[in-house]
């Protein structure tokens, strides 16, 4: 008695290899208090309420796939929570981080534990935090991305991963995963094959997408069942709806204007599975945030501003009311700056992984497994404790291009290197068949990379959805709703002229500007629905 568990995500125990529900954490405290997370490996928030010892718990899995909220009240109380929407109704106030905002709308995420709300912060990854009964807050690291020991090697990383997917594929039967024309999907698959049995793949986007069709053919010549679900006009039509039902739910921490196809993908495959193997974090093997070439070096206030441009969408900074573009990107600089100073490293490509982990994935990547936790157990692949301290001990040759994970499927699959990636990108150069084929194909595919970067827009679209289409030509009143800067509760942020700009700019002209705009939609909606009946309508 006196202790009370409770869980949002997957725990599984990695020694034994089999899930971990409340009354196990429950038993192992009483038993040995904190002792159980040398064991602990998943996706989870776990909150221990212990009564005799008058203090609260809060455990935040190494990735923050999951992670809880919190706030302090007025008379010293802290409010936790899943849904910031339902902790503002017992705010007395709440107000817009503009840094957080800023983030936001550049990158698509925010940094840290920040918010878009000041008075809200969220729990941080791999850490225990501790309540006490004076309602102080403190945590400490139980796990660190820099902790690793010893050399390592392709070989043993190589190793390491098969083993971990291996642990996975004991978790359950039936088991369901993405499938694209991409690298990190064909990964995991590769270690898969041995179990394919278990195993229904699916690629949703338009049926002419690079994705679809390389899925399609894995699908046939490998014998995996594979569904194709095609984002119709049945998701299309409502993006407005969906995008507004989808905001509580992502607490404004989630693109869901450009999101809205996630939610039926997800239900039409949980019939298929009751454990989804995801994709996240394969971009740590191929050091995705890395800057490239000399900006790769220098002080760290520089290598801030060029992690910062390379994160960055296509934006126009130069709407803000009050605040010029050199200012907003001197702001963005200091918070890449401030998260890059937290971590004990110098080695650049260091940096640039730590920031991925923390922020990439654990602020953006980690919500779409929040949103399908709602249909499947959860399993993350390239995450787990041991397997990512070898990273940043691996020799940078390994770690850029994608040359680990070439290795990882020959080494397991060479058959699946065989057939040509999205963009006629090849795994086995090696291979002459598929030589030739990524010789013939790839020319075609550079000539139109390369006209969209000389015009500065998107004239060929590589993607498998289409959404700047879709908002333009189907959801133009959507789009001006959302960004009319008299019923805004961004309002303050923006000038008028500038925003009524962007919007004309976006709807009437070939650009860039997708993913700058609709992340501040996407904000504002959040915003809006926090403000519904019943809930407190924060101003910026």
């Amino acid at each position: 008695g006196g202790v009370e568990v409770s869980i949002v995500g997957y725990p599984y125990d990695r020694r034994r290899i089999a899930w971990l529900h409340a009354e196990d954490i429950h038993r192992r405290y009483i038993e040995g208090r904190t002792a159980f997370l040398e064991d602990l490996e998943g996706s989870f928030a776990i909150m221990i309420l212990d009564r005799n010892r008058r203090q609260c718990l809060v455990i935040i899995d190494p990735y923050k796939i999951f992670t809880l909220f919190h706030a302090a009240l007025p008379d010293g109380r802290i409010i936790i929570s899943d849904r910031i929407g339902e902790m503002t109704p017992h705010l007395p106030d709440v107000s817009i981080d503009r840094t957080a905002a800023l983030e936001f709308f550049n990158f698509g995420f925010v940094l840290g534990d920040k918010t878009l709300l000041e008075e809200v912060r969220m729990f941080e990854p791999g850490r225990m935090y501790t309540i006490d009964d004076r309602l102080s807050l403190g945590g400490e690291a139980y796990w660190t991305f820099l902790d690793g020991e010893g050399n390592a090697t392709a070989n043993r990383l190589i190793d390491a991963f098969d083993t971990h997917v291996a642990n996975g594929l004991r978790l359950s039967e039936r088991i369901s995963m993405p499938l694209t024309g991409g690298l990190d999907s064909r990964t995991v698959l590769s270690a898969c094959m041995g179990a394919r049995e278990k195993l229904h793949c699916y690629t949703h986007g338009r049926r002419s997408s690079d994705d679809v069709r390389i899925a399609g053919k894995i699908a046939r010549r490998f014998g995996i069942r594979h569904d194709y679900y095609e984002i119709g006009s049945d998701i299309i039509e409502h993006i407005p709806e969906i995008a507004r039902s989808m905001s509580l739910h992502c607490n404004g921490l989630l693109n869901t204007v450009t999101s809205a196809h996630f939610l039926s993908s997800y239900e039409r495959e949980s019939s298929y599975g009751d454990l989804f193997f995801s994709g996240i974090g394969g971009e740590l093997l191929r050091s995705y945030y890395m800057p490239s070439g000399e900006e790769g070096g220098g002080t760290l206030e520089a290598f801030a501003g060029a992690l910062r441009r390379k994160i960055q969408f296509g934006s126009d900074n130069g709407i803000y009311s009050g605040m010029s573009a050199s200012e907003a990107a001197e702001i963005l600089d200091g918070s890449v700056r401030a998260e890059l100073s937290r971590y004990s490293t110098d080695d650049r490509r260091t940096l640039a992984e730590c920031f991925y982990l923390e922020n990439r994935i654990g602020n953006f990547l980690a919500l779409s497994m929040r949103l399908l936790s709602r249909y499947f157990k959860t399993f993350n692949p390239f995450l787990e404790r041991e397997m990512l301290r070898m990273i940043p001990r691996l020799p940078d040759a390994l770690t850029s291009g994608g040359e680990l994970q070439r290795r990882i499927i020959l080494h397991n699959a060479p058959e699946l290197a065989r057939i040509l990636m999205d963009r006629a990108r090849i795994v086995d150069s090696s291979d002459s068949i598929a030589l030739m084929k990524h010789l013939l194909q790839r020319p075609f595919v550079l000539a139109r990379i390369y006209s969209n970067r000389l015009a500065g827009r998107r004239l060929f679209n590589f993607s498998f959805t289409d959404y700047d289409a879709w908002l333009k030509h189907r959801h133009r009143e959507f789009v001006m709703e959302t960004l009319d800067h008299g019923n805004m509760r961004l309002g303050r942020l923006f000038d008028r002229a500038g925003l009524e700009g962007l919007t004309r700019r976006f709807l009437d002209t070939r650009s860039n500007l997708l993913g700058f705009v609709t992340n501040i939609m996407s904000a504002e909606i959040f915003l809006d629905r926090l403000g519904e009946p019943g809930k407190r309508r924060p101003g910026a």
